[in-house]
């Protein structure tokens, strides 16, 4: 466990340690695997960047993360980036013991060339040898190649977890042409400290007094099928509001639809709370279903003590037709010591750091081509970036990717870049859906 009151210190937080990371990053090394177009494929995963208590086999059921005794009963998560070999039509879900599970993440995303999509599921209860897999679906006969972008991850949380995850049991109802549509949730998986009420205000994760002051990561995800040729918003508020941090979701949409939405460490205060919004850019209204185990809402609370910046713009940065770095011009917040002016590209590793998470939400003031979003390592692809890509939709509306990175190992030194690559000519300004973190992790 590491020590960070070096840069703790006049930050508000206190000397104090991180627990130990607990889980396995795995990757595809060789080979392009092949995918069906008839059903879903569990993704071969035949390398490992790390693996701290035999999660994964390189070999023997390479798509599987497997929980061993020693986690039965705690909280853990999957999360993973897909890339396809070709332009073609992705769809990537995670299976618990083979099966879709409640908290399970999914994401599609249409023709592109290639196309990347990024999912993160919630936190959910771990039994002795429960299995996940990350399981695709292409249109085409392609196939998963060797690639950074082409990971899945399983984490286990510390014995001191507290969020919530929340789920509902009947349709919901997105209203036609941008009425703003906030989900209700009626149904709980688990609630450690009364973040939520099933009948009261059961659209809302809210803060108890005993987090005052921490960080929150919030999740969603959500499907939609069946709609018509258009695109849909899926937007987490605070308090009734858009802010720096909390993720956008906006895609184009034609036939059934899934997103997976995560936020930045947002920090919070007594009382505060978190919606989910959805807007659907169409004449006719569409459904979300009742009780799919792709439709929920999460929060986890982040261990103490907390470092890692938010960085975001205050003015318009012009992308036009080609691939650039973002500059980010302020912070939202930065403890520690990881964004500088000087160099204002970075979000950069402090001293006594080895691992770190990142994620980031990107979004154009116009409609145009696709736009494609990755992290740099260094100024290079790693494994474990972020990597996702989104078209635009119709009816005025611009595409907005995001996502987040597996947990990766750093060094002190080491830098990480938000690369955007546009289609089109497009301005990326001060919207609160334009931003970057990075958390220590460990």
């Amino acid at each position: 466990m590491l020590l960070y009151s070096s840069f703790l210190a006049g930050a508000g937080g206190a000397a104090g340690t991180l627990p130990p990371f607990i889980g396995a990053l795995a990757k595809r090394i060789t080979s392009t695997q092949s995918v069906s177009t008839a059903t879903f494929t569990p993704i071969d995963y035949n390398g490992e960047e790390y693996d701290t208590a035999s999660f994964h086999d390189n070999s023997s059921n390479p798509s599987r993360f497997t929980v061993p005794a020693a986690y039965n009963g705690r909280k853990g998560r999957l999360s993973g980036n897909l890339k396809s070999a070709t332009a073609n039509t992705v769809l990537a879900v995670q299976n618990k013991n083979a099966g879709n599970y409640q908290g399970g993440g999914s994401q599609d995303a249409t023709t592109s060339s290639p196309n990347n999509v990024n999912f993160m599921g919630a936190p959910v209860a771990l039994a002795t040898g429960d299995y996940f897999q990350n399981v695709a679906w292409i249109n085409a006969a392609t196939g998963v190649p060797a690639d950074d972008a082409n990971w899945g991850q399983l984490e286990v949380f510390p014995t001191s977890f507290a969020g919530a995850l929340v789920k509902h049991s009947a349709t919901q109802s997105i209203s036609s042409s941008l009425h703003p549509v906030t989900l209700a949730w009626d149904g709980e998986e688990y609630d450690t400290d009364a973040f939520h009420d099933t009948v009261t205000n059961n659209s809302r994760l809210t803060i108890p007094a005993a987090f005052n002051g921490r960080h929150v990561r919030l999740s969603v995800g959500i499907v939609l099928p069946g709609a018509s040729t258009s695109a849909v918003a899926v937007i987490i508020q605070k308090n009734g509001a858009d802010v720096h941090g909390l993720p956008l979701k906006l895609q184009a949409v034609s036939g059934t639809e899934q997103f997976s939405c995560v936020s930045a460490p947002i920090q919070v205060a007594t009382g505060d709370y978190f919606t989910v919004v959805m807007y659907y850019f169409n004449a006719s209204a569409q459904n979300v279903p009742a009780a799919d185990a792709n439709v929920w809402f999460a929060i986890d609370v982040l261990p103490n003590p907390f470092s890692g910046a938010l960085v975001k713009r205050t003015t318009n940065q012009l992308i036009s037709s080609t691939t650039a770095i973002m500059t980010w011009e302020a912070e939202q917040y930065d403890v520690g010591g990881w964004w500088s002016g000087g160099s204002p590209t970075r979000l950069t590793v402090p001293s006594g750091v080895t691992k770190v998470r990142l994620t980031a939400n990107i979004r154009p003031g116009s409609t145009s081509g696709k736009i494609f979003i990755r992290t740099l390592k260094n100024g290079s692809s790693f494994v474990g970036m972020l990597a996702e890509g989104a078209a635009p939709g119709t009816s005025g509306s611009p595409e907005a990717p995001g996502g987040v990175s597996a947990v990766v190992a750093v060094s002190a030194g080491d830098y990480f870049e938000l690369e955007v690559t546009d289609a089109s000519s497009e301005n990326f300004g001060s919207s609160t859906n334009v931003w970057f973190s990075i958390e220590a992790v460990e």
